[in-house]
């Protein structure tokens, strides 16, 4: 509310800002009161300014659902404002009460995000690491290389996960069992769903991709009812146990 109060001030009239200010006397509940004032400021906008508030408004909706609920514990602040601009934007699609075709353009912003995130997080240390281990290094696709150079996606992701260098790598940070075979087995073959039906629904407008397709990608990236992918992306590939772990093997 007090946000919301220092925005509005910052539309009103001094005048009119004290005006509205005396009439809370008036009004039973100081809801009442602010109810009034963001009506009036509302009225007071252009249709694109109001758009622009309406859509600003639910995209910090979405902020915080995601900072709070699926990116918790200091995970979203770890993100590239490019992947958090993206998973909002697909999370807005998610909302939205409007026909069940919209679905079909969340694949694209949610393929971004999980891109962007496999680059900073796995990609780039994993090319670093292979620098100073040429035996290993020597058994990964060329592209890793040249990680620093291009924009890896989930293709080259899917190739090379499975490498042995890359599973020493990732036992170099600590990851076993358990988080070991979800980052090299289950999120494998999500990004496999993830890509292909992205590709279908980008380049076949008539794609045998249904809504409940999609629906099972982004409750399996976001984690709803299950382990969610990204999420546990950032988190075992940036704790700092893990962190802790690998430089200590490396020195």
């Amino acid at each position: 509310v007090i946000t919301s109060c220092n925005t509005l001030k910052s539309f009103l009239p001094e005048e009119e800002w004290t005006r509205q200010r005396g009439i809370e006397d008036g009004l039973e509940e100081e809801t009442d009161y602010w109810d009034e004032t963001i009506g009036w400021a509302n009225a007071q906008l252009t249709p694109g300014q109001l758009r622009s508030l309406i859509e600003d408004r639910a995209g910090a909706a979405a902020t915080l659902r995601l900072s709070n609920y699926f990116l918790a514990d200091n995970l979203w602040q770890r993100l590239s404002e490019e992947a958090r601009n993206a998973i909002v934007t697909a999370d807005l699609v998610w909302m939205d009460d409007g026909p069940e075709s919209r679905l079909r353009t969340i694949l694209n912003p949610l393929q971004r995000a999980t891109e962007d995130i496999l680059y900073h997080h796995l990609w780039v240390p994993l090319a670093e690491w292979a620098r100073g281990r040429p035996r290993d290094s020597e058994y990964l696709p060329g592209i890793l290389s040249e990680a620093r150079k291009q924009y890896p996606g989930l293709t080259e992701y899917i190739k090379i996960v499975s490498e042995k260098p890359t599973k020493t790598y990732l036992r170099g940070l600590g990851i076993e069992g358990d988080d070991l075979d979800f980052l090299t087995n289950k999120a494998q073959r999500h990004f496999r769903g993830l890509r292909d039906a992205r590709n279908k629904v980008e380049h076949e407008p008539d794609s045998n991709v249904t809504p409940s397709d999609i629906r099972k990608l982004y409750r399996a990236s976001l984690g709803i009812g299950c382990r969610g992918i990204l999420p546990e992306l950032v988190r075992l590939l940036n704790n700092s146990h893990n962190s802790d772990h690998h430089t200590a093997q490396k020195s």
